[in-house]
């Protein structure tokens, strides 16, 4: 009858709401996901970096990390995660954007590792920065993390670059 429906209803809205909470992604502090907490290292490696074609280029502290302009106006980093010591074929991946005066932007997701020669790639890792301005972002000195998770075992990697617009996609006229 009817308290059956409702109750099912209750019972989905709150997994529903649940899920978001687990799931979601954004740029608010709470609730961030925490470089691989509860872990243990196990012989996987991660660097942090992006790709260009089939090249990848790992960042080093002090490089420039390009800002993309995405099609609905959304600024963002596309970041490429080199993750060695394993044959999966997906992975937990997380990744964190601290600029300088801002709050964090971060993403989690599970994400498929596509092999090459003795390591594997996570590509199109993506960092929104739905609340900044491109004046709030470019030229500013960000912490970069990303953690990888395959099996109970993590490998986590922090780089500190500076944000640009080196290709002028983004600058507005």
């Amino acid at each position: 009858g009817r308290g059956t429906r409702r109750s099912g209803m209750v019972g989905a809205m709150v997994r529903f709401v649940a899920l978001m909470l687990v799931a979601g992604c954004g740029s608010s502090a709470a609730g961030s996901p925490d470089a691989a907490a509860d872990v243990a290292p196990c012989g996987l490696g991660v660097a942090i970096g992006s790709k260009d074609g089939d090249a990848f280029a790992a960042y080093d502290d002090g490089d420039s990390a390009e800002i993309v302009l995405g099609f609905q106006g959304f600024l963002f980093l596309l970041l490429s995660l080199r993750v060695e010591g394993t044959d999966a074929d997906t992975a937990e991946v997380s990744a964190r954007a601290e600029v300088e005066g801002l709050s964090p932007s971060w993403t989690r997701s599970t994400k498929p590792l596509h092999a090459d020669g003795d390591a594997r790639y996570a590509n199109d890792v993506q960092i929104f920065f739905n609340t900044s301005s491109l004046a709030d972002l470019l030229g500013k000195e960000t912490l970069l993390s990303a953690s990888v998770q395959i099996d109970g075992c993590a490998a986590t990697e922090e780089r500190r670059v500076v944000l640009v617009d080196a290709q002028g996609c983004v600058a507005q006229p």
